[in-house]
């Protein structure tokens, strides 16, 4: 089987650098974006199983980036995560109302999005 492609969006390099890191330890392939437009970029070219979305990042925001991919045939199935640092009712609204999946607000304890991940994988394994 080939490994699970996991997009990791977030303008925090540090964010990225450590999920990165943990995923690839964990067996799945990551790919890395810093702003909304490289990750729709990648996400459109490399069709990741999973993408873990940040809310807010330079170019596109994170809803934006979730709503194309939605909206589009070849994309529409990408489990998506959103998370940031807001956690207001409306924010998480509006992410699901573009269709996330997921949404977590940070700081996110690494168990909890490998929680989410684990998930998604569960039903396509």
């Amino acid at each position: 089987m080939t490994p699970i492609k996991i997009l990791i969006a977030d303008d925090e390099e540090l964010i990225c650098s450590s999920l990165r890191k943990k995923f690839i330890r964990l067996g799945y392939e990551v790919i890395v974006a810093h702003d909304g437009k490289r990750a729709l970029a990648i996400a459109q070219n490399e069709n990741p199983h999973i993408a873990l979305l940040d809310v807010k990042m330079p170019k596109l925001s994170g809803i934006e980036v979730c709503k194309r991919l939605k909206s589009k045939k070849e994309t529409k199935d990408i489990y998506v995560i959103m998370f940031s640092a807001r956690a207001e009712q409306n924010d998480i609204e509006t992410a699901k109302e573009v269709g996330a999946d997921s949404y977590l607000c940070k700081p996110i304890p690494f168990n909890l999005i490998k929680e989410q991940v684990d998930k998604f994988v569960g039903k396509i394994g």
